[in-house]
């Protein structure tokens, strides 16, 4: 092979941007539009994509290839050291903060680690980092996150169990989690997030909803500072307050953040609740054993990634096989449907031992990896796990049978299990 990389055709970009860039818009980039899913689950977009990407690995040897994205000339990696290189890279060469994230939700997620770069994001990495205990997956706050998760769990009890309900009560555990119990009936925290993300779908392309957003943003912001201001013990809060904070740090930006990434791990719960209730065995293994209970959200939020695309920008020049990727250049990772890369052991069945058994799929990155990775993983997993946990207590849950090769997509939006 030839050194360096190739460009994809024009019918190969028109193809990309039918199952890659175009779906990511129609679901919803920042919050989930039911129609959107609905419509790309119809279309199978997702498994399109997973051949397409296969096809162009063969043809140009697992190299990432120069696409046409949404901003211009993208590296579109295909291949596993290649993953390895973006993600676990320094976030000083692959940066988090791309111009599409900052277009989008600039407005009232500035100054958040998500889009930082340079020394300030240092700062504020280490902030983060030492707040949510991100290396540990024992956080001081563990106990009082499992209350809460379990506690609001608990209100689920009975009849059918579909995603709009248990995403309510999710969001309570959320709200209590980051801002203490005094927050948890604060519904109108939640519709000002969900509209603010809403309005984040739209990349910044529409003045209205650009505009929107900084109206949202005032009141989201005032309704922060208040719940940050009691800094409940037990809560993120309360922690934020005890901890020393340069001015740079942004901390009410950090929790709005945090507000935002936790919740959506409801998806990830709902998926993960829907295939044990295909899979009575792996129910039973998973009622009572906390390692595997967690094992099975990790393996369902590999199979449907939340983020099926992770994206990084080149902050420096930098050389691929021989050709010279300039700063600013968008760098895609289709992570979502790399972690079904038929090459793989089980890429289309759920085995969450795999998760157990210390083996590092350098492919499986639902969170991403590396300086960008969520620093939040392990508390949401934790959370996440313990509200799974108490929702099996109630009792065996039942729901529409799944075959042994699972689909590419599902309308996660629909989802429902039952008792």
């Amino acid at each position: 092979m030839s050194d360096g990389l190739a460009r994809a055709t024009p019918v190969q970009n028109l193809r990309l941007a039918a199952t890659l860039f175009a779906p990511g818009v129609v679901r919803g980039t920042f919050i989930l539009s039911p129609r959107g899913v609905a419509l790309t689950t119809r279309l199978n977009t997702q498994r399109r994509l997973i051949r397409l990407l296969a096809g162009l690995r063969e043809r140009h040897g697992g190299r990432p290839v120069i696409v046409r994205g949404p901003t211009g000339p993208t590296l579109l990696v295909l291949s596993r050291p290649d993953v390895e290189r973006v993600l676990d890279g320094s976030d000083e060469v692959y940066a988090p903060a791309t111009k599409e994230k900052l277009r989008a939700v600039g407005g009232f997620l500035d100054q958040t680690l998500l889009l930082s770069s340079g020394p300030e994001r240092a700062v504020r990495h280490d902030y983060v980092s030492g707040v949510l205990d991100s290396g540990s997956t024992a956080h001081r706050l563990s106990a009082s996150f499992r209350a809460a998760a379990r506690e609001e769990a608990a209100t689920l009890d009975g009849g059918p169990l579909g995603y709009a309900k248990a995403e309510a009560a999710w969001a309570r555990v959320v709200r209590r989690c980051v801002y203490g119990s005094g927050a948890r009936d604060d519904e109108e925290l939640g519709a000002v997030l969900t509209e603010l993300r809403r309005t984040g779908n739209w990349m910044g392309v529409r003045p209205p909803a650009v505009r929107r957003q900084r109206e949202l943003a005032e009141r989201y912001d005032a309704r922060i500072r208040e719940h940050l201001a009691r800094a409940e013990p037990g809560s993120l809060a309360g922690l934020m307050a005890a901890a020393p904070c340069a001015p740079e740090v942004g901390a009410a930006r950090q929790a709005a953040f945090w507000l935002m990434g936790f919740s959506v791990t409801i998806t990830g719960i709902m998926q993960a609740l829907a295939l044990l209730a295909a899979r009575p065995a792996h129910q039973r293994a998973a009622a009572g054993d906390p390692a595997y209970l967690r094992a099975c959200l990790q393996e369902a939020v590999r199979l449907w990634a939340p983020v099926p695309t992770l994206s990084r920008v080149t902050a420096i020049g930098t050389d691929w096989y021989g050709t010279r990727i300039p700063a600013g250049t968008a760098v895609i990772v289709p992570i979502g449907a790399l972690q079904r890369d038929g090459r793989l052991d089980f890429p289309h069945r759920f085995r969450p031992e795999q998760w157990l058994e210390g083996r590092r799929e350098p492919l499986f990155a639902p969170f991403s990896r590396g300086p960008g990775q969520c620093k939040g993983m392990n508390l949401a997993l934790m959370t996440g796990t313990a509200f799974l946990g108490r929702i099996l207590e109630a009792g065996p849950v039942h729901g529409r049978p799944l075959p042994g090769e699972l689909p590419a997509m599902i309308d996660t939006l629909r989802l429902e299990v039952t008792r």
